[in-house]
């Protein structure tokens, strides 16, 4: 992948996904996506599986109606554009894992804050993955974030499984707090 992208970012999504889960399981993390078309039609995916290939993939939302019926198809949507991954090649230099040496054109752009929990596609939400690290944070659940450093801003990573939950955990209980009765 890297000698094929050289400096460029890739022009095509690494994943189109048609995705026929509930949001609320997705969110959840509870029940499987049924994949469509190809040759593995059918396949039942884990909803953590979904969260990784979607995020520096296209999502094809597909609403279903109480009997499984499509009701809705969905707009393709692309978090991470060209300009905002070439800004997390430059901050990050390359996989971001700690101690990791994977180069920036085998990563993929991750969403620190999940986009299934509305995390926002930005430079301060982003940070950059090897496929097999990427793979850990999704498994482990691990949560990362986007510091000032001695030399700018790099991602710091809480290696603690199930660290992503706690964050999350956290930011609910501090807008409960701050909402009004």
């Amino acid at each position: 992948r890297a000698v094929a992208a050289g400096d460029e970012v890739g022009k095509t999504n690494k994943t189109t996904l048609l995705l026929t889960m509930s949001y609320d399981d997705l969110k959840d993390r509870l029940g499987a996506a049924t994949t469509l078309g190809g040759l593995d039609a059918g396949t039942h995916l884990a909803p953590e599986t979904v969260r990784r290939m979607c995020c520096d993939g296209s999502v094809i939302p597909i609403v279903l109606g109480s009997d499984g019926e499509v009701m809705d198809w969905g707009v393709e949507k692309r978090f991470f554009t060209d300009a905002q991954t070439k800004r997390l090649w430059l901050r990050d230099g390359g996989c971001t894992y700690p101690g990791c040496g994977a180069p920036p054109q085998w990563t993929d752009a991750h969403h620190l804050v999940h986009w299934a929990d509305l995390g926002p596609s930005d430079l301060a939400n982003g940070a950059l993955l090897c496929e097999r690290h990427h793979t850990i944070v999704h498994t482990r659940r691990l949560a990362g974030r986007v510091v000032q450093g001695a030399f700018g801003e790099r991602v710091e990573w809480d290696l603690t499984r199930g660290s992503y939950d706690d964050l999350l955990a956290r930011r609910a209980a501090s807008n409960t707090a701050t909402e009004p009765a």
